[in-house]
């Protein structure tokens, strides 16, 4: 009993204390913007509530973005860079900004290899907009979901030498999600090359996997690309 007591004690105080942190930042709020500077320590620091933001990899992408933040300004160069909440999310761990860069706050690192992957998004560029073909989960297509979460962090990298070799001549986003940080996705691309062959790669092409013909075949019908 003793055990179960101070085990309730130290999960009611983590809970005080997020609310506490998060009170502290919506007061700090207000209606006006808050002020951001590049912190030494790298990322950027909120001078407002003293939080600092740094990058994730740029797989990270906010599905959407809320509420203004805070702005980073360089007036003599007249740069401003504006930060946004990100829906149904805690804005004192994740922003994102014009850029569509996610930033994170918090202390423990962020895997989407080890995220319970629920969602999956094919998509096509309309400009640089994303437009969602398919939409999948564990609900109606567990098979497609858990394939494509397989085919990427458990697939054979490649390696970056393919695309030196190879021209792409046709690229789909595929955004993975999952019901914990909703609202965020880790993207990654179906990539089709002048020789016909179908990769999945990271944005820049750094890691390329091969994924089997019958997932290719899936992914190009949603799409509407016909495979030769």
């Amino acid at each position: 009993m003793t055990r179960c007591r101070v085990s309730l004690g130290t999960e009611m105080k983590r809970i005080v204390v997020f609310l506490l942190t998060l009170v502290l930042f919506l007061s700090a709020c207000g209606s006006e913007t808050h002020t951001f500077v590049q912190s030494e320590k790298g990322g950027y620091l909120d001078e407002d509530t003293e939080i600092l933001y740094r990058a994730l990899d740029s797989a990270y992408e906010a599905g959407r973005a809320g509420n203004e933040v805070g702005r980073f300004t360089v007036e003599e160069h007249n740069y401003i860079n504006v930060f946004y909440a990100i829906p149904d999310m805690d804005p004192t761990l994740f922003l994102t900004d014009d850029y569509g860069d996610v930033y994170y706050a918090g202390t423990e690192e962020l895997d989407a290899s080890r995220w319970d992957i629920d969602t999956v998004l094919i998509c096509r560029l309309v400009g640089e907009l994303s437009e969602v073909k398919g939409r999948f989960d564990a609900q109606n297509r567990a098979d497609l979901v858990s394939a494509v979460h397989e085919a990427w962090f458990a697939g054979e990298d490649l390696g970056s030498e393919v695309f030196l070799l190879e021209t792409a001549v046709a690229c789909y986003p595929v955004k993975m999600g999952c019901a914990a940080y909703p609202n965020l996705y880790y993207a990654i691309e179906l990539r089709v090359t002048a020789s016909g062959s179908v990769y999945l790669t990271d944005k820049y092409g750094k890691r390329v996997v091969l994924p089997d013909v019958a997932l290719v075949e899936e992914l190009c019908e949603v799409v509407g690309y016909e495979l030769h």
